[in-house]
């Protein structure tokens, strides 16, 4: 959205790219504590899902931090962009093998593909 020139976000910060270089790592920061969200109501789902909203939060605070130093310390910003670049290969690994399982139902294919549930702890309940 930011990088798209006829909606003229870059053009409105008049060549302050501190100030551009600082919303884009707002808008990031953003994206990643809704992920953060999702993480946390996706824990009692499987460990593929878990992973992929893991990985994800990961790569939106790494390329955050990148944009956040962009105009400071181009070195570091350059290493924070390739961790979050890591980050989401393996966000998008596992987004990918997620999906596999989901199409790859017992209805559909002989090739069944695990998500490792996570296992919900049983609890006792005395009987008066």
């Amino acid at each position: 959205m930011f990088l798209v020139p006829s909606l003229g976000i870059k053009e409105a910060y008049n060549g302050n790219e501190k100030a551009y270089s600082f919303a884009i790592g707002i808008f990031l920061i953003l994206w990643c504590i809704l992920t953060l969200v999702f993480l946390i109501a996706a824990l009692r789902t499987s460990w593929i899902v878990v992973g992929v909203l893991f990985f994800l939060t990961l790569a939106f605070f790494f390329l955050a931090l990148a944009e956040f130093t962009l105009t400071s310390h181009e070195t570091a910003s350059r290493r924070l962009n390739k961790v979050g670049g890591v980050m989401s290969v393996i966000c998008a690994f596992l987004a990918f093998w997620a999906g596999a399982a989901g199409v790859m139902t017992e209805e559909t294919t002989m090739v069944r593909i695990p998500l490792f549930a996570i296992r919900r702890g049983t609890r006792s309940t005395a009987t008066a």
